[in-house]
């Protein structure tokens, strides 16, 4: 039986989500690319955010409690530098435009492809 070896110059990437099965299917999908640390709320996710400087933060918008929007401005009062994807199912423009001028890279209207979020997760981590 062969161990995986942990890519310590990998980044890490944390994903903010109420939900688990989405938490899960993320961690999945993006452990490829370094390690993936998970919260369920936007203050979960500033804490992990503070002790392991992601270098790409997927955050849900709508939340028990802040909200996504909230999670961006405070993450990026903390390292202006960070990526951030922001998913909704519920995208109006004038929610897009808010996350982005909060700073996030990009929104993704759930449901997206995969193959979207790969190619997005790729491009904040080459930066």
């Amino acid at each position: 039986m062969s161990t995986k070896q942990v890519d310590e110059t990998a980044a890490t990437i944390l994903v903010i989500d109420d939900n688990s099965c989405i938490r899960t299917l993320l961690a999945r999908l993006l452990q490829r690319y370094g390690r993936v640390e998970c919260a369920a709320t936007v203050d979960e996710g500033l804490q992990l955010f503070r002790r392991h400087e992601p270098g790409l933060v997927i955050t849900d918008y709508e939340m028990p409690g802040r909200n996504g929007i909230d999670g961006i401005r405070a993450m990026k009062a903390l390292a202006p530098g960070v990526h951030i994807v922001m998913l909704t199912g519920s995208a109006t423009r004038e929610l897009i435009d808010e996350a982005k001028r909060e700073g996030a890279f990009e929104c993704l209207e759930k449901p997206f492809e995969l193959d979207v979020l790969r190619e997005l997760t790729a491009r904040c981590l080459a930066c």
